[in-house]
């Protein structure tokens, strides 16, 4: 990629919030996922602190032509199944602000064990491992902006989070000693 293609790629990019009721196509969604989530000899598209990549990805799906409804775990860049229910109604209910996530046809779902993070990491301060997760989501988060947008797909980060009703939601989805650290809805622009 020329470094003109990615200067109007970043200035493309929007957060969006209002999706179509279009499903999703399955290979435009496996494109974005293999694109961000691949790793090639434990090499990562995203840096990690030591290279330990703590952040879990999962993917919620309820709109995908193609694939059925079902949560799975994004590991390498492939699809591995984890459950076949639609969670998106839970977690659009655990964010703060954004009910109309469950009607998005997918969710990228991000999550971390801060608590395990935080004791690797005890020897250079409190809650630096947290600081390092925070880090890593964020480079998540803007790859998929990324490529989201090269796709022609819209996404955004909701990162404001209902701890309570987070806590609720199966661990298909949320593994267990894990915080629910963002939700990045994937479709099309309305």
């Amino acid at each position: 990629m020329a470094p003109a293609d990615l200067d109007a790629l970043l200035a493309r990019r929007r957060s969006t919030k209002r999706f179509s009721a279009r499903p999703l196509a399955l290979h435009a969604l496996a494109s974005l996922v293999q694109a961000v989530f691949h790793a090639d000899e434990g090499r990562h598209t995203y840096a990690s602190a030591h290279a330990r990549y703590p952040v879990a990805a999962s993917l919620v799906v309820g709109g995908v032509d193609g694939l059925e409804q079902g949560t799975f775990g994004l590991t390498g860049g492939s699809l591995d199944r984890l459950d076949d229910e639609d969670h998106r109604a839970a977690l659009a209910a655990a964010s703060l602000d954004a009910p109309w996530l469950a009607a998005c046809p997918a969710l990228i779902v991000l999550t971390a064990d801060l608590a395990v993070e935080n004791e690797a990491f005890a020897a250079q301060g409190p809650a630096q491992g947290e600081r390092f997760v925070a880090m890593e989501a964020g480079m998540i988060a803007q790859s998929v902006h990324l490529a989201a947008e090269d796709r022609s797909l819209g996404t955004v980060l909701i990162a404001g989070i209902d701890r309570v009703r987070a806590h609720q939601i199966p661990s298909s989805v949320v593994p267990s000693g894990h915080e629910l650290l963002g939700i990045m809805p994937i479709g099309h622009p309305a």
